[in-house]
């Protein structure tokens, strides 16, 4: 039994259980690396090497062996009385047999019940890591969204910060710009009133000048007129005179 292999024809589970007879044979599927099933593999064809050779050497101590001539078998005369107490003798080594079977198989009932509770006790409390691992799974997944979520939130927060700051700057911005606009426009209106005072001056200046220039034209036609009336009084007086004459 112990190199046994199971037939490939029977589909084999972890936890399953094999009923016999007198025994149950419970499968508990393990997984083993490469290397430990070379190690059990090695240790298992040397076993086998082993039992060969053993093998090979009871066979070679049976052909070594002298032959011996078998021993005569003296029968001896069985009286009633003695038959009667052998039969008796194996009445109670069978009952003895039965009684001991009996227990062996109560013993094996209880070991397969103990093992049977020991193996829904070991599924339900597999069952309950699962689920709590399962419970702990979800509660990290739930914690990191939540911590996904407020970071988010922490980021939209500094956003709207770095908004409102950058609005307030741009209002002070706007505001320097809004009173640079108005000294340039005081400027500007300071310059209009000056140049305007300028251009009256320089209206008054005009109107002077065109005041005097009209001064000396009437002065000028004066003395043209007058020097009109000279020449006119000489041709006259030429005129005369040459008449005299």
């Amino acid at each position: 039994m112990q190199d046994h292999e199971p037939s490939s024809l029977i589909p084999l589970h972890d936890g399953m259980v094999l009923s016999f007879i007198n025994y149950e044979i419970r499968v508990n599927l393990e997984k083993k690396d490469q290397d430990v099933l070379d190690k059990e593999s090695t240790a298992i064809h040397g076993r086998i090497q082993e039992m060969q050779q053993s093998a090979s050497a009871m066979q070679n101590l049976g052909s070594t062996m002298p032959a011996q001539n078998p021993t005569p078998v003296v029968e001896e005369p069985v009286t009633v009385e003695a038959a009667q107490e052998n039969l008796e003798e194996a009445k109670v080594a069978e009952k003895e047999a039965e009684e001991k079977a009996a227990k062996e198989a109560a013993e094996a009932e209880e070991a397969a019940r103990v093992a049977e509770a020991a193996a829904a006790l070991a599924e339900k409390e597999r069952a309950e890591a699962e689920a709590a691992a399962k419970a702990l799974e979800e509660a990290a997944e739930l914690a990191e969204k939540e911590r996904a979520e407020a970071e988010a939130a922490k980021a939209k927060a500094a956003l709207e910060a770095d908004d409102v700051e950058e609005a307030k700057d741009n209002a002070e911005y706007y505001e320097k710009a809004a009173e640079a606009q108005d000294a340039v426009a005081d400027a500007a209106e300071a310059k209009a009133e000056v140049a305007e005072e300028e251009a009256k001056k320089e209206d008054a200046e005009a109107d002077t000048a065109e005041a005097e220039a009209a001064a000396a034209a009437a002065v000028a036609e004066k003395e043209r007129a007058e020097a009109e009336a000279i020449k006119n009084d000489a041709t006259a007086t030429a005129a005369e005179k040459a008449k005299a004459e």
